[in-house]
């Protein structure tokens, strides 16, 4: 499947240019890049963003550009190069005070209250979301009003609100009932379990989180499975059923690990090294995953 969108891709690409319809070749670019984001291939979504970008600026359409600038950032921050990512959002917003568009305007806000979550700025995150929301008509642009609560019920969360991101979320899932996009819904119900073990709901959050690995296997979204195989590995961690915890673990460190996901992997191993010193594993088990934990704690410090 990605070999035959390549060749269509490219043969598109190919017929616009020879035509010199550089919207045309923008628009396929965009299109490109969101096929990436639905299978989290970041460093391809990463190229198509900024071509679309180059081919948007080429024919004049300064807010298709923008729309090629969010998805090169996004794919940014999902790789970790957050200064890029912020720069890139930077351009945008200049452009939109040109170009003036509530709906990219809510984009733009959407993207920076991700990359103010993945810095652990969960305040700035909520006051982005929040930023998101109010740009938005009531009936407008119905999917970004669903990321943008998505991102709020998750800030909200993490500073200790739990009932008002329970009410987020709630109303992000009753409008994602509106919205054709699986991993939008992947993405709540990854929320709606964190959610569930922060309660300390066990089964709820194993059944939320089944159901993502269910669409990640739908989408091969390697990331949302390791995410999924996280929470259940967790709540296995929690009731102290030792088996599950160290399988699931392993199967989340493994997923990111393959994707180069440093951060995420550090997360979960820092986990699986507790569990598995809790559960009293012989020290030749765990010693080399102290060494690859050590080794992306120094990679990941000096990121930040």
């Amino acid at each position: 499947a990605a070999a035959i969108l390549r060749i269509s891709r490219n043969a598109a690409y190919a017929a616009a240019r020879q035509t010199g319809d550089y919207r045309e070749s923008a628009l396929l670019a965009l299109a490109h890049a969101n096929a990436c984001r639905m299978i989290a291939d970041w460093r391809c979504q990463r190229t198509a963003g900024a071509q679309a970008q180059e081919y948007a600026e080429k024919a004049g359409l300064p807010l298709l550009a923008v729309r090629g600038l969010i998805a090169e950032s996004r794919a940014r921050m999902a790789l970790q190069d957050y200064t890029r990512a912020e720069h890139l959002l930077g351009a945008a917003e200049a452009k939109l005070l040109q170009s003036p568009s509530a709906e990219l305007s809510a984009d733009v806000a959407l993207a920076y209250s991700s990359l103010s979550d993945m810095l652990g700025k969960f305040q700035l995150s909520f006051e982005y979301a929040q930023r998101g929301l109010d740009a938005l008509a009531a009936d407008q642009a119905l999917s970004m009003q669903v990321r943008l609560l998505r991102n709020r019920a998750r800030a909200q969360a993490k500073l200790g609100l739990m009932n008002a991101a329970r009410a987020s979320l709630a109303e992000a899932l009753n409008r994602v009932e509106r919205v054709v996009d699986p991993k939008l819904s992947a993405e709540l119900y990854l929320e709606a379990a964190r959610l569930a073990r922060s309660d300390g709901d066990r089964e709820r959050a194993v059944i939320d989180a089944t159901r993502v690995l269910g669409l990640a296997r739908d989408l091969g979204n390697a990331q949302l499975a390791g995410q999924a195989h996280e929470i259940i590995g967790m709540s296995a961690l929690d009731a102290l059923d030792q088996p599950v915890a160290l399988k699931e673990l392993e199967l989340a460190v493994s997923s990111f690990r393959a994707m180069k996901l440093d951060r995420d992997e550090l997360r979960v191993l820092q986990q699986q090294v507790r569990s598995m010193i809790q559960f009293k594993q012989p020290a030749a088990q765990w010693a080399p995953l102290v060494a690859r934990m050590l080794d992306l704690d120094a990679n990941v410090s000096s990121l930040d």
